[in-house]
């Protein structure tokens, strides 16, 4: 599914060059050349010509022979690769192709300089299968220091035993090579390559963005070159936020920044040429009341004219082909803005419940009318009922967490069922979940109705932000691509664009009007709609620079804003793993809490929750699982996260199996009643842990989607809230025990410590001195000004009962039931069955 450059064929065999910087020129030849041959290059620019001083090879050399689609070819893809000859993160790489040993075991040794390096494993020339850290599918890149002094540095990819490893990291299991077996493939300069670099001479001014400029080759062959890194200037950076159409009702501005546009047109009821301010800024000044109105823009780039909707506008027609001007005043509903319910002292004040808009209304037994169901007026609608219990918003109100995380609300093309993880046009609310789909500013009227029902319902929101990639992926219907082609999107040094997302390009947030772009977009749904925080789709996907950038900015309107994400891609190079979002005010999805709890994602393996064991460490033992994953996953313990406020702990998400069809997948046999302490166990991990807990919509009122592990496109049947199923009494008893557990913990600061000193100082984690299977945290109350001036959980992850000796104190919460007081006090002997966790205080 993943393939590292987009499968639509070029237009030619010889795509354009293009201008990278002021004195640099990136270009692709058919016919492979030496450096020494390239350097005879020429740039004309307009009547001037202007020579090539270098020219640096980039990605691989090539070798004749070369077979990309060959499944068999095994390579490590990472920063390492530009030491032998390939471009960094090339998954066709020639330098870095390991040697098959055996029939599932491919080897690589290889001299490598000193230093710090980052690298995965991907077969087939491409990301389709590409395995990183623990042998993780699509996982996060693995850290290589080398030292000074070594002969070479070993690789093994083994596909049976489920193996990549280094002989610096895992030297058990992959042997330190001899200095005979170390292969020098550093890359001579007489080796051939298509891809350049070329320096200029000198660095051509900004302005030349809008002449026509041609490379002549060594031979003659002329290439157009289009303007593309070069944009990325300092000069051409536009710091206002009034892009788009800024609408009053005498006239409306329309702007837009395309620096490299010949000449732009504004299509309204007429076509309007606009006027090039600073910054590379078309504007023009329409008089009149406008509201309404559809408009398009129209460029001229010089070797072809491009028309689209505007990326920045804040409504559009229902294809998303034309965008429409709005006085953002009239869609306010009343009492607007609303306020939130609540502020976060700190981010592990939030518990977080993921939902779909349509998913939770759009079942027959929701007690909405059908006219409302699946529509955000729907999730907004108070007092429906099924079976005399709450359904939609009054049952999250019901069930007590803080923050509903909504997936993805920004408009997106696909038609039919999608989770909209696709984003067309980032600042226009997704039409189909709106009453009137035909109405451009009937989304917009009932997402404000929305956010302000569940405020005043007690409930924060929480959107599911999709800004790491676009769609559709390329071509004239995108809109990014017709306002600046080549910008937007991060490519290869054809112009292809880079699939690292997994679905066709990935955004070049790096530069920095595609920063821009996003830190205007969080702040309008901010300020405009009111929002309470984003989760950021494939996070990993963004340079920490950017990650930094957007979280000061949602600081800045909203200080107790909750903001998260996943650290990985979608097959491509991971630029903010795990790690990277120390001392941001950011959190990451934590897969190794997941994981230790649940097992793998989709397959029969399974967690704590399920009975495995892991090795019993002594208390308080460094780099134990166990201790790490209830602690917060602090550094100390061997973990990546500074603070608690930055993991986000869960066992189940929208992504993969749901937690009951997982459940059903590692314990085949039984039924529903049966697996339901696992259920209830993996939701006390996640609640009752150090860290910001995350809960799947559904899993603790019986959810499945039949073993569906990937339901993004699978409709109503598979993905909606059964509600009549929820009020069967044993799922009923686990949504009423995950109730109770969310009272305990908001009820008490000392189950919500938000530093790791915090947690260091007043939380004790017990296992070498337990039985099998069974850990415990002993927590200092008083010493956070807690009610409860003790407090003690238990976890029996073991298959056997276990006995404690804790006469006289509280319990609250026995694996079936939970209370934020007490179910009653314990004898001096008592015993906790297997699979349960329990919470003592006094």
């Amino acid at each position: 599914m993943f393939a590292l450059i987009a499968a639509a064929a070029l237009q030619s065999s010889a795509p354009p060059a293009f201008l990278d910087a002021a004195d640099q020129v990136t270009v692709w030849v058919d016919q492979a050349a030496t450096a020494q041959t390239m350097e005879g290059a020429r740039l004309k620019v307009g009547a001037e010509w202007v020579s090539v001083t270098a020219a640096e090879p980039r990605g691989r050399p090539w070798r004749e022979g070369m077979d990309d689609n060959d499944p068999e070819r095994m390579v490590i893809v990472g920063d390492l690769q530009e030491q032998l000859g390939d471009g960094g993160w090339s998954p066709g790489g020639v330098g870095s192709k390991m040697k098959k040993v055996g029939p599932q075991r491919w080897e690589l040794a290889v001299k490598l300089a000193p230093g710090s390096y980052q690298y995965k494993a991907a077969q087939g020339g491409s990301w389709a299968k590409n395995w990183g850290a623990g042998f993780e599918p699509g996982g996060g890149n693995i850290s290589l220091v080398v030292p000074a002094g070594l002969p070479g540095v070993r690789f093994v990819v083994d596909l049976e035993k489920k193996v990549i490893a280094d002989s610096i990291n895992q030297p058990n299991l992959a042997p330190p090579p001899a200095a005979s077996e170390v292969e020098d493939r550093t890359p001579a300069a007489s080796q051939l390559f298509n891809a350049y670099s070329l320096r200029l001479a000198k660095e051509l001014p900004t302005s030349v963005v809008r002449e026509a400029m041609t490379l002549t080759l060594p031979g003659g062959l002329a290439r157009t070159v289009r303007p593309r890194g070069a944009l990325d200037h300092p000069d051409l950076v536009y710091a206002k936020t009034d892009l788009g159409a800024v609408y009053s009702k005498t006239g409306t501005w329309f702007k837009v920044w395309s620096p490299a546009a010949k000449q732009v047109w504004l299509r309204l009821d007429r076509l309007i040429p606009m006027k090039l301010g600073g910054s590379g800024v078309w504007y023009v000044y329409v008089g009149g009341d406008h509201h309404g109105k559809e408009y398009t823009f129209r460029f001229d780039h010089g070797s072809e004219i491009t028309e689209g909707a505007d990326i920045n506008a804040f409504a559009a027609n229902e294809p998303l082909t034309k965008s429409v001007v709005v006085d953002l005043d009239r869609t306010d509903p009343t009492a607007w803005p609303s306020t939130p319910p609540m502020k976060h002292a700190a981010k592990t004040d939030a518990v977080i419940y993921e939902i779909h808009v349509r998913d939770l209304t759009i079942n027959e037994n929701s007690g909405l009318p059908q006219n409302l169901r699946g529509t955000y007026l729907g999730l907004a609608t108070p007092g429906t009922k099924v079976l005399g219990a709450p359904t939609g918003l009054d049952y999250m109100s019901w069930l007590g967490v803080t923050d509903v995380h909504l997936l993805p609300i920004q408009s997106f093309q696909f038609g039919g069922y999608s989770w909209g993880y696709g984003t067309t046009l980032f600042n226009v609310p997704e039409a189909q979940y709106s009453t009137n789909p035909k109405d451009p500013l009937s989304p917009i009227r009932e997402v404000k109705q929305m956010v302000r029902n569940m405020h005043n319902a007690g409930l924060r929101v929480v959107l599911d932000v999709v800004y790491n990639h676009t769609w559709p992926p390329e071509g004239k219907d995108s809109a990014f691509e017709a306002t600046v082609p080549h910008f937007y999107l991060r490519e290869n040094e054809r112009g292809q664009k880079l699939n690292e997302s997994g679905v066709g390009n990935a955004l070049a947030d790096e530069r920095m009007m595609a920063r821009k772009f996003v830190r205007d977009s969080l702040r309008f749904w901010l300020e405009e709609y009111g929002v309470d925080g984003f989760r950021f789709d494939l996070l990993g996907m963004h340079m920490p620079e950017s990650v930094k950038d957007w979280a000061e900015t949602i600081r800045s309107v909203r200080p107790d804003a909750v903001i998260y994400g996943e650290p990985w891609t979608g097959g491509g190079p991971t630029y903010f793993p795990k790690g990277a979002q120390k001392g941001l005010g950011v959190a990451v999805f934590n897969d190794d809490f997941r994981t230790l709890w649940r097992g793998d994602t989709d397959g029969n393996v399974g967690g704590l929750l399920h009975g495995k064991q892991v090795q019993r460490p002594m208390a308080m033992e460094s780099h134990s699982p166990v201790i790490s994953a209830l602690s917060g996953t602090p550094t100390r313990l061997g973990g990546w996260a500074q603070d608690p406020t930055e993991t986000i702990n869960y066992v189940s998400a929208h992504d993969n199996l749901s937690l009951l069809d997982k459940i059903w997948r590692v314990h085949p046999l039984g039924s529903d009643p049966e697996k339901q302490p696992m259920v209830r166990l993996g939701t006390a991990a996640v609640l009752l842990s150090a860290g910001v807990p995350f809960l799947e919509g559904g899993a603790e009122m019986g959810r499945t989607k039949g073993g569906n592990h990937n339901s993004y496109d699978a409709g109503d049947q598979v993905n909606q809230y059964d509600w009549r199923r929820g009020r069967i009494p044993y799922f009923q008893e686990t949504a009423e025990y995950t109730k109770g557990l969310i009272e305990i913990r908001r009820a008490h600061p000392a189950l919500r410590l938000a530093t790791a000193e915090q947690v260091e100082k007043h939380v004790k984690v017990w296992t070498g001195l337990m039985e099998d299977g069974v850990y415990l945290l002993e927590i200092d109350g008083d010493a956070v000004g807690d009610s409860w001036s003790e407090i003690y959980l238990y976890f029996n992850t073991g298959s056997k009962p276990a006995s404690i000796r804790m006469g006289g104190y509280n319990l609250a919460s026995d694996g079936l039931r939970a209370v934020n007081g007490t179910l009653r006090i314990l004898q001096n002997e008592e015993t906790i069955p297997p699979g349960v966790a329990w919470v003592l205080w006094r």
